[in-house]
């Protein structure tokens, strides 16, 4: 048996196997059996829904709109993605094929060969599939998301449901997905899988975050025993006939293909009355739906006053996500929202939150990530968020922004409020650290958010009015108040109310160069180990002053740039830097290298002119180069060592006029006292190089 509409309408393919060729007038709500499934439209209003069919039915396509109408799925390569088999019974009967589709029947007729010969020759090279498990993608189907918009297995119960136990019912119909066994191999399918947005670009199937063993997996479970590819060569004839009736049938109204342009002939949406498509038997040159009573409608009213749809009504954003009281994952579904692990946080380890207000809670920035399935902060939850592509990411940003953004923070005053804010963290303070993670630390209980991200995501407005009241912004959240009624509540904390909670945001904000609070320090906790790249590191360091830049490398040879001087004042091997004394912000000992063969380098000044510091820019491999100015000459000043970390080579760009001398690297160990003159190129550039070894 099927599950078609919601769980509640069973076809028995083996008894009625011609059932959706008759007529079927059962009506679920809404929904009448083979009426598009369009799942977005389902919590609007008769109006929004109107418009949002109008949309994802893209009429406008045809009938010339202002708006522009999504664009259908992208046919460039469909050849290596559908069974020739499946395209011809396709475009003979798509609802046949697959009830609930969004496709129109065009009365394609006998041009079904030609346009199945034309569809095959559009290749692209051969996906390569993967060893796949069922079970394992049959687990992922039902976690990830996809429920979210597809009907789950009757026989597949959600955690917490047992033997003899009823699964939840499922609210409203579920986006088909037809037997993909038939359409695709499972190496198209993993293709498809991995980049949705590639041929179907509306974002209607978004990208969700997987590996390409996931995609294996999921593709296994959704293809089932599907056959082996029929050999089909397509003929030169049927192919030309073919691309012609793509044309002319209106094909390219929805679908793109590489060189066909589409022109729309019908009247402008804002001139249509009753009839035409709508009609429940329109003429046979028009294109054939299955809609229901209420969709026909919903598009009559959207057609007499026009109006623009919410974007998270067609992209379905309320399926997962609530705003304003609509929205949200039904009971039904609800039950396949799962945690990942042990973990105890009630709902809000398991389902996405809701995004009333969101505008006002996350960065624009922060919002355009999250849109594009990017910088996931919830590690804990199960269901993934999907990438909708750049342009919906953009819009949606801009939107919440407009809609919830309301600019009033004030600036912070930073000096001293860093060892106030990890103080607060702590476990002497309010805490923070027993619920949430710290920069890659887990917490010391349960594993909420990691507030490492908390500043490249939050408004600081947002972040204060949620410390002090966390359910007013989030009801039945589990997050307690430190400051109930806007007042501390242990009074021995240093400070109000105010700077406790910007103490604890200037803190999270310089996090990457503090020392963890207290409850997560470990022995050893302050050494910095260049691995991967370089680290620069601004400190007070004996023999490179209180104006030090020192720079660790993965090769364990290391330097440090007295930006007072402008000079390189020390370079050493083994062990980079503690930064304890640094970070404890407090009066300690100048920093000294931890490594050994330290080499002391001179004080005498390196070139003939006045230095003038000018700061240091970082490649891509995150090696510093410092910047700074002899007389009318910019230099640009580097210096890495090998890569056997043998000897430490230093480059010294000079572009402008003389003229200058350069003293050669000096110290105990090295060559000393030797000048040399500035020779400057036709264009104004010299190039010094030299190599520290010692």
């Amino acid at each position: 048996a099927r599950n078609l509409v919601g769980g509640n309408l069973m076809l028995l393919d083996s008894l009625l196997p011609r059932l959706f060729a008759s007529v079927l007038l059962i009506s679920l709500a809404r929904e009448a059996a083979g009426a598009p499934v369009v799942e977005g439209s389902q919590r609007a209003d008769l109006l929004e829904e109107g418009a949002v069919l109008l949309g994802e039915l893209r009429c406008a396509r045809c009938h010339r709109s202002e708006s522009d109408a999504p664009p259908g799925p992208v046919l460039d390569g469909v050849g290596s993605r559908a069974r020739p088999e499946y395209l011809r019974r396709w475009l003979a009967s798509p609802h046949e094929v697959k009830p609930g589709t969004t496709m129109p029947d065009v009365g394609v007729g006998a041009a079904v060969e030609a346009l199945t010969h034309f569809l095959v020759s559009l290749r692209a090279d051969d996906a390569k599939a993967l060893p796949g498990s069922v079970e394992r993608g049959r687990h992922l189907y039902h976690a990830i998301g996809c429920v979210a918009c597809h009907a789950p297995d009757a026989d597949y119960a959600p955690p917490g449901v047992g033997p003899g136990v009823s699964a939840p019912k499922i609210e409203g119909a579920s986006v088909p997905l037809g037997k993909l066994g038939e359409k695709y191999t499972s190496a198209s399918l993993q293709r498809f899988l991995l980049d949705p947005l590639a041929v179907r670009p509306a974002g209607r199937m978004p990208r969700v975050p997987m590996s390409p063993e996931e995609a294996a997996d999921l593709a296994a479970y959704l293809t089932g025993d599907a056959p082996a590819v029929a050999v089909f060569a397509p003929d030169a004839r049927l192919v030309a006939e073919g691309r012609a009736k793509f044309s002319t049938l209106g094909c390219a109204a929805c679908h793109a293909v590489s060189g066909i342009a589409f022109t729309p002939q019908a009247k402008p949406l804002a001139q249509l009355a009753a009839g035409g498509c709508l009609d429940a038997q329109p003429r046979a040159d028009l294109p054939r739906y299955v809609l229901s009573d209420h969709q026909r409608d919903a598009l009559r009213a959207a057609l007499k006053q026009p109006a623009t749809p919410s974007l998270m009504a067609e992209l379905n954003c309320y399926a997962c996500h609530s705003r304003d009281g609509r929205g949200g994952p039904g009971p039904g579904r609800a039950a396949f929202f799962t945690s990942v692990g042990d973990v105890d946080l009630g709902d809000e380890g398991r389902i996405p939150p809701p995004l009333t207000g969101v505008g006002a809670k996350l960065q624009t920035e922060a919002i355009e990530r999250t849109v594009r399935g990017a910088g996931a902060v919830r590690p804990y939850m199960a269901v993934r968020m999907p990438d909708f592509g750049a342009a919906h990411a953009s819009a949606l940003a801009s939107f919440f922004t407009k809609a919830d953004y309301h600019p009033r923070a004030e600036p912070i005053p930073s000096v001293g409020r860093n060892t106030v804010g990890r103080d607060l963290i702590g476990i002497t303070g309010v805490g923070c650290i027993a619920c949430h993670g710290l920069n890659g630390r887990k917490s010391l209980g349960v594993p909420a958010v990691d507030l490492m991200h908390a500043t490249k995501r939050l408004r600081r407005e947002w972040f204060h009015a949620y410390l002090v009241d966390p359910g007013a912004l989030r009801p039945g959240t589990r997050m307690p108040s430190f400051w109930p009624g806007g007042k501390p509540a242990n009074p021995k904390l240093k400070g109000n109310t105010q700077h406790q909670i910007d103490s604890i945001w200037v803190y999270l904000t310089e996090l990457d160069q503090s020392r963890l609070p207290e409850g997560m320090l470990e022995k050893g906790q302050f050494e910095l180990k260049p691995s991967g790249k370089p680290i620069v590191f601004r400190t007070f360091m004996k023999d490179a002053g209180m104006q030090a830049i020192a720079v660790g490398f993965p090769q364990k040879i290391h330097a440090a740039f007295d930006s007072k001087n402008v000079r390189w004042a020390l370079a050493w091997r083994g062990a980079f830097l503690d930064a304890e004394g640094t970070w404890e912000e407090r009066a300690a000992p100048l920093a000294e290298p931890l490594g050994k063969d330290v080499l002391t380098l001179g004080k005498e000044p390196q070139f003939s002119a006045p230095l003038i510091f000018g700061g240091y820019r970082l490649d891509a491999r995150g090696v510093p180069t410092f910047l700074y100015r002899a007389g009318d000459a910019q230099i640009e000043d580097r210096a890495e060592p090998d890569a056997a970390g043998r000897t430490l080579r230093r480059t010294v760009t000079l572009r402008g006029k003389g003229p200058l001398t350069f003293r050669l690297t000096m110290g105990e160990k090295i060559v000393s006292g030797a000048t040399a003159p500035v020779v400057f190129d036709a264009n104004g550039t010299a190039t010094i190089t030299t190599e520290i070894t010692w």
